[in-house]
């Protein structure tokens, strides 16, 4: 099920711009429905919800993302459950536009360096490290590798 209102107000040369997306599935109904070992439908959180607010005038505009992931339960190739909690991630971002053609953007994905729970599936109990090499779950639904920070230049033709 998924709900998604926005809305947009302009006055003058000021723009603002919402948006709330919301998405709740049941796991264990997808699970259910396609038997596998691996699917990418039994690790998705229950819930997902998505705020975004855009704010311009004149030449700069500044967005503002923040998404939640409920906890979500991966179980590996061997039976062992285990239970990622839930996450807020943050997105930022500034754009000024100097013309028709020609853009500056500066940003942040995962503003606040988030990491979802170490993955303790495969911890090998003589050495304490994982036994797959990973140190986080390669299915998380807000990915694995942190904040990532950007500047990004625009050209249009």
């Amino acid at each position: 099920m998924r709900i998604s209102p926005s809305r947009r107000i302009v006055h003058h040369r000021r723009a603002v711009t919402s948006s709330l997306s919301a998405e709740w599935s049941d796991p264990e109904d997808s699970a259910a429905a396609r038997p596998s070992r691996w699917t990418s439908r039994t690790t998705l959180p229950k819930w997902r919800v998505n705020f975004t607010e855009t704010w311009s005038l004149g030449k700069l505009s500044l967005l503002g993302r923040v998404n939640y992931f409920s906890e979500f339960t991966v179980t590996s190739s061997t039976n062992v459950a285990q239970t990622f909690g839930d996450e807020l991630v943050a997105d930022v971002e500034a754009t000024y536009t100097f013309n028709d053609h020609f853009s500056l953007s500066v940003g942040a994905q995962n503003l606040f360096d988030n990491y979802p729970d170490k993955d303790l599936r495969s911890i090998d109990p003589f050495t304490g490290l994982p036994g797959n090499g990973n140190q986080y779950i390669d299915v998380s639904p807000f990915g694995y590798s942190g904040g990532f920070w950007y500047v990004r230049a625009g050209i249009k033709f």
